[in-house]
C-alpha cells in the first residue's frame, strides 16, 4: 500500500479499504505459514522412508 492510497482512504473514509488490506495481509502471512509447515512435514515423513527403500536396495543389490 502507497503513501498515496493510504492518503486517499484516510480523506474518503476508507478505514474499511484500510481494515480490508490488513486482513487481507494476515491471510497472506497465514498461508505462507501453513505452507512451510506442510513443507517440514512432508520431509521429515519422506526422509524415513527414502532411507528405508535405500537400505533395501543395498540389501539386495549384496545379496545377488
Amino acid at each position: 500500500m502507497t503513501i498515496e492510497e493510504i492518503v486517499d482512504a484516510t480523506k474518503n473514509g476508507g478505514h474499511k479499504y484500510i481494515e480490508r488490506e490488513r486482513e487481507r495481509q494476515r491471510k497472506l502471512v497465514q498461508k505462507a505459514k501453513t505452507k512451510n509447515a506442510m513443507i517440514a512435514i512432508l520431509a521429515i515423513l519422506c526422509f524415513p522412508i527414502t532411507l528405508f527403500v535405500l537400505v533395501i536396495a543395498e540389501l539386495i543389490h549384496t545379496t545377488e
